[in-house]
Formats: C-alpha cells, structure tokens, sequence
C-alpha cells in the first residue's frame, strides 16, 4: 500500500504553512495494478481545490489510474492533539460531500 509521503496530524489543513482547522477530508481509495492506493489529506476550505490536485497529481505520478476520491465535510477538531496524527473523519461527524472519478 502506497502513504502519502510526510505523515501530517489532521488538526490543521494540509496545505503549506496553512494553520486554518480543516473542514474537509479527501480520500484516495484506487488499485496501482494489483496493490490497493489509500490516502487521505485533510483541507480547509480555502485549499481543498489545491489539495484535491495535489492528491491526483501524487496518484498520477505513481500510476494510480483507476479509483476515486472522496471529499468529505468533516466536523473540526475539538482540540489539538499531537495523539490525533492518524485520526481519520470516520470518528468524527462527516458527510460525503462528493465522489470525483480517477481515470486513465
């Protein structure tokens, strides 16, 4: 299984320098030949369309060609916590907001 290659805790945003809470959550579930792709990288709203690119240029870049992302609406963190770095959305309040398809 492909990571992501910096592991980052999920209280702020994903995105360079950005210190804001993030309110959504992309996640990449695809197939690199046989080998199941997940990742996930969380955005405020200001980055999500940059993050989102980010995440299909990271899956391009390793032949990931087949599969989906998943934007979810995530409720913020109640609290930073260096505890937290491998919290997904699944244990907080979420919504699927949208399903965008990889292709070849």
């Amino acid at each position: 299984m492909d990571a992501l290659p910096v592991p980052i805790p999920p209280v702020v945003c994903h995105a360079d320098h950005c210190r804001r809470p993030p309110r959504f959550q992309v996640c990449l579930d695809a197939v690199a030949g046989s080998r199941p792709v997940r990742a996930n990288v969380e955005a405020c709203a200001l980055h999500l369309g940059d993050v989102v690119q980010a995440l299909v240029a990271w899956a391009r870049n390793r032949n990931v060609h087949e599969g989906q992302l998943t934007v979810l609406t995530v409720d913020p963190p109640v609290r930073p916590d260096p505890g937290w770095a491998n919290v997904s959305a699944l244990g907080r309040g979420c919504f699927a907001f949208t399903t965008i398809r990889l292709t070849p």
